[in-house]
């Protein structure tokens, strides 16, 4: 950071095979008088793996904010095309939004994902995965995850699937495999200063759901959840 300070729950990273690299955050511009609607997301940029840096740029230009205390996603897929999806803030909502950029990071373009009329920060998180020519987009939105898929060509929203069973869920967590399969790993019943156990649903190419719904207990205080694909399509969750 070198002048738009007020990083809160949005850090993220990003990098692609080209050697760019995006180090992205919410937070507030100097002159910011209107609280999380003066919010905005900022992205420095680097084109030698992470050796040098820009000065950070203010890549939102919609009249919402952002959601101060949410988490934020960057990701890259296979063309080199760089995505943010994070929650915006208006006084009245709490929007899902997603940017794009397919110019290594100098202009980008939003679109709505999901709508929340909520006006409290929900303290969210998200994931994103590829999807033949999109991505997957992880969720939360009134003690309900679900995933969407996304088209990269023109950022429109399809599919979207919800997890099953009952409960609050929260901190959904998406993977994708060679196989087209899809696992949706949230957690259920957290709160504040609150733990609570992992919950995962396994999809086939269709997004059909593959077997039952799986749980764990034991996902401490605070704590979120990961995960990863291994080479032979074993998806990894990690809590």
């Amino acid at each position: 950071m070198t002048w738009a300070g007020g990083l809160d729950g949005g850090g993220t990273v990003a990098a692609d095979q080209k050697g760019n690299v995006y180090v992205a955050w919410h937070g507030s511009p100097p002159e910011n008088k209107a609280g999380e609607v003066g919010r905005a997301v900022f992205v420095a940029r680097s084109s030698d793996e992470g050796k040098t840096f820009s000065k950070e740029e203010r890549v939102t230009t919609t009249e919402k904010g952002v959601c101060g205390c949410c988490g934020m996603r960057g990701y890259t897929d296979s063309r080199g095309d760089v995505f943010f999806l994070y929650r915006a803030a208006d006084g009245t909502s709490r929007d899902m939004m997603l940017l794009e950029s397919v110019d290594a990071g100098k202009t980008f373009k939003s679109a709505l994902v999901s709508r929340w009329a909520i006006n409290q920060c929900p303290m969210s998180s998200s994931t994103m995965a590829p999807a033949g020519q999109g991505i997957l987009a992880a969720t939360e939105q009134k003690g309900q995850v679900s995933f969407a898929r996304i088209s990269a060509d023109n950022l429109a929203v399809s599919e979207t699937i919800q997890a099953p069973g009952l409960g609050k869920r929260k901190h959904p967590v998406v993977l994708t495999n060679s196989k087209a399969e899809t696992l949706l790993a949230w957690t259920e019943n957290m709160g504040w200063a609150k733990g609570g156990s992992l919950s995962w649903q396994l999809y086939d190419a269709d997004q059909k759901s593959i077997a039952e719904k799986k749980s764990a207990p034991g996902v401490p205080v605070w704590s979120l959840i990961t995960g990863f694909t291994k080479p032979n399509g074993d998806f990894v969750i990690i809590y």
